[in-house]
């Protein structure tokens, strides 16, 4: 569908609100010589688009043009309006300037923050711990939330996969705000995937036939190079 088409169609659903418009007195605007210039360089922009075709197009080159004629250019201001329409002066991107190939450098962590007492009474001061709780298979006792934080910097992409856990429930501040700064907390290289989420059991982690069917134990192979 072309711009006409999608004209027409716009014009036969909305036809009495553009004849409404259209009856409306003329809209005054009262704008400095540079706000009309920095208005006439987006839309010469929009108007550059290959596709931006037809009748509102033409309409607004029309605006442009006479805005620009209200303006007070110099000669070398009117050479730069001038080159707002010609394809010569266009900057192309590259792919590879738009998307630079970044090393990725990823790690796993996972944190439990304590914040219920033996008596099943929140803490008045709840403390963190790089690491799985030992009974994290015991959904009654602990939430999970997992956050991924991706930043870049000197030509690197940074990713922590922070796995999080906590027998405190719906904390006023909410589990994002709860566990925000263990996030930004990175322990680099950090621990194989496996031992951060739901899906293995560590050498010392036990389980409760109460608790569901046991996932597998995992064994990290020495050679592994999990942390790359």
């Amino acid at each position: 569908m072309n711009e006409d088409e999608v004209i027409e169609e716009l014009t036969a659903k909305y036809a009495n609100d553009f004849r409404q418009l259209s009856n409306e007195p003329e809209i005054g605007l009262n704008i400095s010589p540079l706000m009309a210039w920095q208005i006439i360089s987006q839309l010469q922009l929009a108007l550059r688009h290959p596709q931006n075709t037809g009748i509102i197009s033409e309409q607004t080159r029309h605006f442009v043009k006479s805005l620009a004629d209200e303006i007070p250019m110099n000669d070398s201001l009117r050479e730069l309006f001038e080159m707002g329409w010609n394809p010569e002066h266009d900057h192309v991107i590259e792919p590879s300037q738009q998307n630079p190939k970044l090393e990725i450098r990823e790690t796993h962590n996972a944190v439990a923050i304590y914040g219920v007492d033996e008596y099943k009474s929140e803490v008045e001061r709840p403390f963190a711990e790089f690491s799985r709780p030992q009974t994290w298979g015991d959904k009654e006792q602990w939430h999970y939330e997992f956050f991924r934080l991706e930043w870049v910097r000197d030509g690197y992409k940074y990713i922590n996969n922070c796995h999080c856990y906590t027998d405190i429930k719906n904390p006023e501040c909410d589990y994002a705000i709860l566990f925000a700064q263990c996030v930004a907390t990175i322990l680099y290289p950090g621990r194989p995937p496996q031992l951060c989420g739901r899906e293995y059991l560590d050498e010392d982690d036990f389980w409760l036939n109460e608790w569901g069917e046991m996932p597998p134990y995992y064994y990290p192979d020495q050679e592994e190079d999990w942390f790359k």
